[in-house]
């Protein structure tokens, strides 16, 4: 007796749907996504929340072993045609030192065997690769340690210099306030102060540091300043005084806040130099003894006085509007920063791009959860809700 023949409709069903299993399993996700436990920022194209480890292929120059870094937290492993291997393990990474991955990306470049402008880059890379808290990766590319008293500037910032306008006649370093009155007794004391005769106004001006066409570093150029005076606010072409007027081949900057112990006033002073090693070096010295400025002489050493304060900040867009907001801001000052409210009800159209490989990609995070308002911002990240 002879079989009935077998459809092939069945077979074909079944491989269309292992196939287009396969494709399901292949697909990465697009976007960022916010896992709702530790506030942890999974980037594009990476599935698991708990990843451990990522692998990184990256066009060099010429690597030496000496560029790469110490330690486990990044591994090398060089490959054919001006490339190497990166594996990045998550545990150790987030056990480095504040600004340790900037620091390390900004050497290899000044050592030449990364190119010119790409060391940021790749610090941005190795971030976007791996499962972390926004605010872990702020700290693992910014060198800010208020603690040990010192901020590392770079492109990522711009600086506001406000500085005092005084009288007609009057002395660089008159006094601009006059204290009026001292009561109070034990741990407790009010102090009244006010504007002294010599100051009759104040001006604004800001900063950016510009990329150097030799990759060396960047430069700290004027971007303009206003004057205010009894009120009023007229620009001007440029700041009375550039305080930051450094030789050419400086390239790396940091700047160090003085504490003096006799009256707690603080001394904003910046340095630079032309390498990271450089920078770094100086930063010892500055560390060891804070007056090393004022004994060097060097220029590569600014002590700005007492009475101007600088103030350095990031960028982000907000409903379209350019913003300067503070180092280590989040979702929520942003918000607070463009007149909005962080309530989740209140901004219920919330969006968040944040940059990753060089564009801006969605966030994706739960609209009914204040989570998304803690995300820390590293800069050139896109908030809107209008």
């Amino acid at each position: 007796m002879s079989s009935a023949p077998r459809s092939s409709v069945p077979l074909a069903l079944a491989l269309a749907a292992i196939l287009g299993l396969a494709g399901c399993a292949a697909k990465k996700p697009t976007t960022y996504r916010l896992a709702p436990q530790g506030h942890v920022l999974v980037p594009p194209r990476v599935i698991q929340p708990d990843l451990a480890q990522a692998k990184l292929t990256v066009a060099v120059v010429q690597w030496r072993p000496s560029c790469a870094p110490d330690g486990n937290a990044i591994t090398v492993l060089p490959r054919k045609k001006k490339k190497v291997q990166l594996t990045i393990s998550r545990e150790n990474l987030l056990k480095q030192p504040v600004g340790w991955l900037s620091q390390w990306t900004t050497q290899a470049e000044a050592q030449g065997c990364l190119a010119p402008h790409t060391g940021l880059n790749l610090a941005m890379r190795i971030l976007e690769s791996l499962p972390l808290e926004p605010s872990a990766a702020y700290r693992l590319l910014h060198a800010d340690n208020i603690s040990k008293g010192y901020i590392d500037l770079g492109p990522q910032n711009e600086l506001q210099v406000v500085s005092p306008v005084l009288k007609e006649g009057s002395a660089s370093d008159a006094a601009v306030l006059e204290i009026t009155s001292v009561t109070g007794s034990g741990a407790h004391l009010d102090v009244g102060v006010k504007s002294s005769s010599n100051l009759i106004g104040y001006e604004t001006a800001w900063y950016a540091f510009r990329l150097k066409p030799d990759g060396s570093g960047s430069t700290i150029t004027p971007l303009g300043a206003e004057r205010t005076i009894a009120g009023k606010k007229e620009p001007t072409a440029g700041p009375a005084t550039n305080w930051f007027q450094f030789p050419p081949q400086a390239g790396y900057y940091r700047m160090f806040y003085k504490t003096d112990p006799r009256d707690s006033a603080i001394t904003e002073i910046v340095i630079g130099a032309a390498t990271p090693a450089e920078l770094d070096r100086l930063t010892q010295a500055m560390t060891a003894d804070n007056a090393t400025c004022e004994k060097s002489g060097t220029m590569m050493c600014v002590v700005v006085p007492r009475q101007v304060a600088v103030n350095p900040f990031l960028h982000a867009t907000v409903n379209g509007a350019d913003m300067r907001l503070n180092l280590g801001s989040s979702v929520r000052l942003a918000i607070l920063a463009g007149g909005g409210s962080p309530r989740p009800a209140d901004v219920p159209n919330l969006v968040v791009l944040k940059p990753y490989a060089g564009k801006l990609t969605p966030v994706e995070f739960s609209h009914s959860s204040p989570a998304i308002f803690d995300v820390v911002l590293l800069g050139g990240e896109s908030i809107s809700w209008k």
